[in-house]
């Protein structure tokens, strides 16, 4: 196929292809799934209409300056409805000179980035150290414009955040004028994770037509995968903040469905690499085509309808004077009567393209055949908004584009603990969620239900938030100190042994017993090493195994438990063998202990 290349972009031309399908030599058949790429036209005809791509949703909220002027006369701005405040709440953590800033009619707006912390539980990860020492964070955008390194040295200068710098990877042409986006999301991102080893910005133009836009994002999204532009090493997140409406795009590029499933596979690439995509859900709502085309459809938007990737919806927030949550709901601004032009909420819904993944099923989970969005929420009301130094001037900014890299950034800081104690990457996180979920959702656990409000945003009549999991927020927002918790590895408690042994004759026959304490999920399996040779003797799903010695003698035997949540830990215990008495049990003299 032909394509000029102009300032790095691929602009279509003509797209040559074979007059007859491409066949695989036998010998790969069964080891290439699809062959894809310049064997079918997906340029349009000279002689043809392009389609032109609207812009994006899941973008930042930008609420500067007509704050005032939005807010309805009937609701003071300091009411709480359906769980949020249209101003700021809590109490300020930061410099004087932006909290100052963001009073706009004699009201506070704009949320700090400790505030925020403090309220998902993130403080106490790093109040134990946990700032993501060694975590690889990604953030990849689509913008016409750039990010100011005076706007992220101010921030960060005025909330006492380190690092990590940026490393840069701007594709084709951008203006000189600031981005409210990637500003937004950088900004974001290192009031999470400031300690990080690296963080890598990825910045794409935005495309016009809607064959370009498949294939912008697409580039887009994989870009970060690429081990050459990323250090040598892949991240373990990457936050994505911008989709476009799905029923757009299956209607205005014939070949939506093919590079959709291209990305599919892509991102399942990624997630076998254990890297975790985190994507806005979008910001209208259910019904994501509202900024499109004036339609008021049921809608959602890709590329956060794949399966492969942790779809991230919105909430308001009302935080007490110690900055916990006091309350929240569905980010809504119907709920406040605002401006329509300033109206937004936290997208939601069912996919039309995207099929239902396996993990996505089972208790709590509505049926169904489509991709349901989103899996969690976090804050994403632009009023009060998060407070974000923007071209110089302190701006409240809201959107799914906000709660996405806050989610993201604190799953970087879980990677960097799980790694820490010796644990598999968390990678995906979908799957291991939903798990939870049905495993470990009692009162305490790191779910924090969102049972008010809708993301009705424009009268189309769905979808509330109920009790458990709903299609306005998912299964709810996650405490991260909690979470921290539950994907401990497994442990023992002080005082009993870890493996119990007992003897029943000659030869002698061991009953060994494991103790463990798992936390969240359910423990899987045990593998045993019996006799202390470094070799598993037996796998079981049951805690105790029943294995024979035929010499006497001390000897170390170990189980290592593997949990639902994908976590593992190792016990040990020193067990003896009388074989003349025919006796069997815990070394003699050694008091019962574990070691793990």
């Amino acid at each position: 196929g032909e394509y000029d290349v102009q300032d790095g972009n691929l602009a279509p031309a003509v797209v040559y292809a074979p007059t007859t399908p491409p066949s695989l030599a036998s010998e790969l058949v069964g080891s290439v799934d699809r062959v894809y790429g310049a064997v079918r036209a997906v340029a349009p005809p000279e002689d043809s209409t392009a389609t032109t791509a609207p812009a994006a949703v899941g973008g930042a909220a930008e609420v500067a300056g007509p704050i005032a002027g939005s807010r309805p006369s009937s609701s003071a701005p300091s009411a709480v409805v359906d769980g949020g405040t249209q101003t700021r709440t809590g109490t300020w953590e930061g410099c004087a000179d932006a909290a100052e800033a963001l009073v706009v009619g004699g009201q506070p707006y704009g949320l700090s980035p400790g505030q925020l912390r403090t309220a998902y539980g993130i403080d106490d990860l790093w109040a134990a150290g946990h700032r993501g020492q060694g975590a690889r964070v990604a953030v990849v955008d689509m913008l016409e414009g750039t990010v100011l390194p005076s706007d992220i040295e101010g921030y960060r200068s005025c909330f006492g955040l380190d690092g990590p710098t940026i490393v840069p990877h701007v594709v084709g042409d951008h203006t000189t004028d600031a981005d409210d986006e990637s500003t937004l999301d950088l900004q974001v991102m290192s009031a999470v994770v400031p300690e990080a080893e690296r963080l890598d910005w990825f910045a794409y133009p935005t495309a016009d037509e809607a064959t370009d836009l498949s294939r912008a994002m697409i580039e887009m999204m994989v870009s970060a995968l690429n081990a050459d532009s990323t250090g040598g090493e892949a991240p373990d997140v990457v936050s994505v903040s911008f989709g476009y409406c799905e029923p757009f795009m299956e209607a205005a590029d014939p070949a939506y469905r093919d590079g959709a499933d291209l990305l599919d596979q892509a991102l399942a690439t990624g997630a076998a690499a254990g890297v975790g995509y985190f994507v806005a859900s979008g910001d209208n709502g259910s019904s994501d085509c509202y900024r499109f085309t004036d339609g008021t459809d049921v809608a959602t938007s890709w590329p956060g309808v794949s399966p492969w990737v942790t779809s991230v919806g919105g909430t308001n927030l009302t935080l007490a004077d110690d900055n916990t949550i006091a309350d929240t709901g569905v980010w809504n601004d119907t709920a406040f009567g605002i401006a329509e032009d300033l109206t937004g909420g936290g997208g939601g819904g069912l996919s039309t393209t995207r099929p239902r993944p396996w993990w996505q099923q089972g208790a709590g989970v509505p049926s169904g055949t489509g991709r349901i969005v989103p899996d969690v929420a976090a804050f994403a009301d632009p009023l009060p908004g998060y407070a974000i130094l923007f071209d110089g001037t302190w701006t409240p900014i809201g959107g799914t584009s906000a709660s996405t890299p806050l989610t993201a950034g604190a799953f970087a800081l879980l990677q960097s603990i799980a790694a820490g104690d010796g644990q598999p990457p968390i990678g995906f996180a979908s799957p291991l969620l939903y798990e939870l979920a049905r495993t470990d959702a009692a009162p305490g656990g790191p779910f924090l239900d969102v049972t008010v409000g809708t993301n009705d945003v424009y009268g189309v009549g769905v979808y509330p938030a109920l009790d458990g999991f709903d299609l306005a927020t998912g299964w709810g927002s996650l405490l991260h100190d909690r979470l921290a918790l539950v994907l401990q590895p497994p442990s023992a408690p002080v005082g009993v042994p870890a493996l119990a042994a007992v003897g029943t004759g000659r030869p002698l026959t061991y009953q060994l017993v494991a103790d463990p304490v798992v936390h969240g999920g359910t423990a899987l399996s045990y593998a045993w090493d019996a006799d202390g040779d470094g070799v598993v003797d037996a796998v079981t799903e049951q805690p105790v195994l029943t294995h024979t010695y035929r010499s006497a003698g001390a000897r170390t035997a170990t189980v290592t438990v593997r949990t639902s949540l994908g976590r593992t830990a190792a016990f040990s215990a020193t067990v003896w063998a009388d074989a003349t008495g025919g006796r069997a049990g815990q070394a003699p003299g050694v008091t019962p202990a574990f070691t793990g």
